[in-house]
Formats: structure tokens, C-alpha cells, sequence
């Protein structure tokens, strides 16, 4: 896809639908059917993520009775949650994926299952998918131990499993916790739904209990709202009014308010929505430090602001990037460069973000392997370079289908 840019002034727009959290959603509809399995029928979910990644897990959930083999696609978030959910309900049957999903690992996922007692194996390489599920009658473990460093996803599904157990779940979270916010959702989610839990220092636990019903009503996903900060930063006349985003919101990617108000967008939050506009007389700093181990997926679109704005920055918390849908790393170091930017391991974890000394920018592709928010972060650079061709613009439809379409409203496209 070749995007090409035309100035325009006085911008004062709306994106009438951002998709639904596919975080939110993928959590919901694993309490909907575990609240089925223990014979609870009336949970409703509204405003239900488009995301094909939900709709991979909507349609294994809806058609488990028939299917043999579960296939959760390119979507970690489904394999993952899976997992747990094929092990709990005792489904002796196999969970796989695509190549990719075949080298991302579940062995922290795994091996915790397996603490707890369930029959679960590798049908190829250890630690990685597809794995065997098998029924089991031993006595299930009520402790376990687990690192804190990894996804998030792995103690999410953990947790929303814990209820059903005949002994409930104590997770002891090691080391420093990576993505809280994810896991503080699932939390809330599942105390909407009437499970009680407790938190101390590193420790979660949760007792038997039963979901109970309720309608549940999924927020505006903030990740997705990140990208039209990012526009805002490069359109100094421009105005965007974002729906269903809100101020008490347990995403972690609502952090971009903080991170983008230091890049000198103002955000201001109304009854239904937000407004978001650049601060008036703002001066772009030269250097800033950002911690992203509560909301990674920001990474990808703040080191393109960073670079396309000649901001050095250092980035620390993106450890959990490297098994995304792709390396997301590699990726940028592997893209940033073609837009006049490079990311640099410096120690520990920490990434620097700087800019390329006499660059002179020659039009090329940017490849996206397959990855939708890599596709979504680098199209911003075309506010810059006026013309920018991204590889493979179908991706976005893992996480936001109408991106290009909402996307046309402020830039023509040729």
C-alpha cells in the first residue's frame, strides 16, 4: 500500500468507531464460557471486539463440541487463553497454530498447568507448539510459582481458571511484574462477574468460586487510540474526537495520555469520549525516557514519533516484544533505519532510540511481517516524508479492520 499525503488546514475531525478492546473481549468471552461450564447461562457481553483474533476465539468457543483440532491461527492471546481453558474443562484434544505461533513459547504456561496437575504435551519441539491435551483425575496442586518477567497472558489465563478448581489457585508472581495492567483487567473483570480475589506484595489468590451472570460492556481499545495521538503530533491544526475512551480505564495502553502529553498532546476527557489536539507553544524535548513494561504495545509507535522527530530516547520494559506476533525488537531495528532512525541494545534491557547522522531518506518499502502494529506505527511516517509504502496493510485486521479506512479521512491515498 502506497500512502501519499496531502496537507490540509484546520483539521477539527472524529473517528466515529475505535474497535472494541480485543484485550477486554478475549477475557469476557473466556468468563462467558467457563461461566457456562459451571452451568451459569446468562452472561452477555456487549460491544464485543471485531478484532480477527476475537473472532478466532468466539468461533473455537462457539464450535468446541465439534471441533478436533483447535487452531488458534496467528493470535497468541487465543492460544494462550486456550490453553488454560482446554485444560480446566478437560478437552482431550490438541491446540496449534501457524508457523509463527509454532515459535513463540508456552512453556511458562504450560508448566504451571502442569504444577497444577493437568495432562498437557508437546506434540513437536518442547516448550513450543502444538501441545497434547489429556484427561486427568490426580489431585490438583493449589500452589504454584511463576515467573512475573514473561506475558502477562500466561497469569491471566491462569486466573480466570482459578475459580473452578476444587481448591481455587495461589500464584506466587517472581521478580518484577511485567504488564500489571493486563493483569489487574482480568482481575476487575472477573470480580464484575462476583469473583473475589486478594493481592499482597506478589501474591494472588482466589478461592472456588462461581462466575455469576451479568452483562458486560467491552471499552474502546487505547492501543488502538495510540496511533491517533501519534497523527496528532505530526498535524499541528488537527483536532480528533476518539469514542468510548475513558479516564478510570484498567487498560494499560491508556498510558499514551501520560506519553504523549510529554511529546505535546493535550487530552480531554468528556462524557462519551475524548478530544485530542497538540498543546499550544509546546517545545518538543531532545531526549526522553520511557518505561514501557505496563503497556509494550506503545513501543512500536513511540520510537517512529521519536525517530521522525529527532527525539533520542531510551526505551526499558519491552522485553515481552520479542515473542509477539513477530520479534518486534528485530523488526524495528530491521525498519527504523529506512526512516532515519536506529535502536541500539545499550544494557540490561535497555533499548536507545537515536537518529541517523546525515540521512537522506530514499522512498522504499517498509516491511511489516505480518505484523498489524507494525503496519499501523509506520504509517504515521507519512506525515513526514509525504509518500511511504507499507507492506502487507491487510495485518491490521488482527486488531483494528477499519484503520486504513479511518486513516483516509485525514490523508488521500493514491
Amino acid at each position: 500500500m502506497l500512502l501519499a499525503f496531502t496537507s490540509k488546514k484546520n483539521i477539527d475531525t472524529r473517528i466515529n468507531y475505535l474497535p472494541a478492546s480485543k484485550s477486554e473481549s478475549n477475557r469476557a468471552l473466556i468468563i462467558q464460557y467457563l461461566a457456562q461450564y459451571q452451568q451459569q447461562k446468562n452472561i452477555a457481553i456487549q460491544n464485543l471486539s471485531t478484532a480477527n483474533d476475537t473472532k478466532i476465539l468466539k468461533s473455537l468457543l462457539e464450535n468446541q463440541n465439534n471441533i478436533t483440532i483447535f487452531d488458534a491461527e496467528d493470535a497468541g492471546t487465543v492460544f494462550r487463553f486456550m490453553t488454560a481453558y482446554l485444560a480446566i474443562t478437560q478437552k482431550k484434544t490438541t491446540l496449534t497454530g501457524t508457523t509463527r505461533m509454532q515459535e513463540r513459547p508456552i512453556f511458562p504456561l504450560v508448566d504451571a498447568l502442569r504444577q497444577i496437575g493437568f495432562d498437557i504435551k508437546y506434540t513437536h519441539q518442547q516448550g513450543f507448539p502444538p501441545i497434547q491435551f489429556f484427561e486427568n483425575n490426580t489431585k490438583k496442586q493449589t500452589i504454584i510459582h511463576i515467573k512475573a518477567n514473561i506475558s502477562s497472558q500466561f497469569i491471566s489465563a491462569l486466573l480466570m481458571i482459578a475459580p473452578l478448581l476444587e481448591s481455587g489457585l495461589t500464584i506466587h508472581l517472581e521478580g518484577e511484574v511485567s504488564s500489571k495492567p493486563y493483569i489487574l483487567m482480568t482481575l476487575s473483570q472477573m470480580n464484575f462477574f462476583g469473583i473475589d480475589y486478594s493481592w499482597e506484595q506478589n501474591t494472588i489468590k482466589i478461592l472456588p468460586q462461581t462466575y455469576q451472570n451479568n452483562a458486560y460492556t467491552v471499552e474502546s481499545d487505547w492501543s488502538a487510540a495510540s496511533y491517533w495521538y501519534a497523527l496528532v503530533i505530526f498535524q499541528k491544526n488537527t483536532r480528533l474526537f476518539l469514542p468510548n475512551l475513558f479516564q478510570n480505564s484498567k487498560q494499560g495502553d491508556n498510558q499514551i495520555v501520560e506519553m504523549a502529553a510529554l511529546l505535546g498532546v493535550k487530552t480531554e476527557f468528556v462524557e462519551n469520549g475524548i478530544f485530542i489536539n497538540q498543546k499550544e507553544d509546546f517545545i518538543l524535548p531532545t531526549n526522553i525516557n520511557f518505561n514501557f513494561i505496563d503497556c509494550p504495545d506503545l513501543a512500536q509507535t513511540i520510537a517512529v514519533v521519536c525517530v521522525l522527530k529527532g527525539i533520542k530516547a531510551t526505551f526499558e520494559g519491552i522485553e515481552s516484544l520479542k515473542i509477539k506476533e513477530t520479534d518486534r525488537i528485530k523488526a524495528l531495528q530491521n525498519e527504523l533505519p529506512k526512516i532515519g532512525g536506529k535502536m541500539t541494545a545499550i544494557n540490561n534491557n535497555i533499548y536507545e532510540i537515536d537518529s541517523i547522522e546525515n540521512f537522506d531518506y530514499v522512498p522504499t518499502k517498509i516491511l511489516t511481517y505480518h505484523d498489524h502494529r507494525m503496519c499501523m506505527a509506520f504509517a504515521i511516517a507519512v506525515f513526514k516524508f509525504h509518500t511511504i509504502e507499507i507492506e502487507n496493510p491487510d495485518a491490521v485486521i488482527k486488531s483494528y479492520p477499519e484503520f486504513w479506512k479511518d486513516l483516509s479521512n485525514i490523508i488521500d491515498k493514491k
